[in-house]
């Protein structure tokens, strides 16, 4: 399937793919892409949510994603604009955010969660999710190496407006 996510941003690092479109390889978004007309060239998330791809492939000869954006929105002509930082994205809304993660199933793939949530960022430096599965079991973890597990099985784009630490897990608060 085709994917619309894409973005006018500046992506470093992004593989060369003559036609600029990328095939959703798998029945999520947060999951491998790969170049339309040159199927070997995978990248380990759309364009849309990573800022900057690592350089080297991995293992499972995939580029991963080595930052991802902080957020995107619909610029009036519909095209999707991504800002890297939320210095830059200040005074903005905003459609949605991104947190890195890493897909124990996949090697250890690094990608990007679409959350509804600003300041999950913030909480956790990085989701650790079983699999790509809708509902994966996850876990944030912290800098520090703290680590909380999700309450509930986390989906990519999940509705949830605001989370918590409450009971040493992380919570949906709204």
């Amino acid at each position: 399937m085709w994917s619309p996510e894409y973005t006018t941003s500046t992506i470093n690092g992004l593989p060369t793919c003559s036609t600029n479109d990328w095939v959703v390889s798998g029945a999520t978004y947060d999951g491998v892409s790969a170049c339309s007309n040159v199927k070997s060239t995978k990248i380990s998330v759309n364009p849309f949510r990573c800022v900057q791809y690592n350089a080297a492939k991995s293992s499972r000869d995939i580029y991963d994603c080595g930052a991802c954006f902080y957020g995107w929105k619909f610029a009036s002509n519909g095209d999707v604009v991504s800002y890297e930082s939320a210095s830059r994205a200040a005074g903005i809304r905003l459609k949605a955010f991104f947190v890195p993660q890493i897909i124990k199933s996949l090697g250890d793939m690094r990608s990007c969660l679409m959350t509804n949530d600003a300041k999950l960022a913030l909480l956790c430096d990085f989701i650790e999710r079983d699999s790509l599965a809708p509902g994966a079991k996850a876990t944030c973890v912290q800098k520090n190496r703290v680590r909380y597990p999700f309450a509930k099985p986390l989906t990519d784009a999940a509705p949830c407006a605001a989370y918590a630490v409450k009971n040493n897990q992380v919570v949906c608060t709204k």
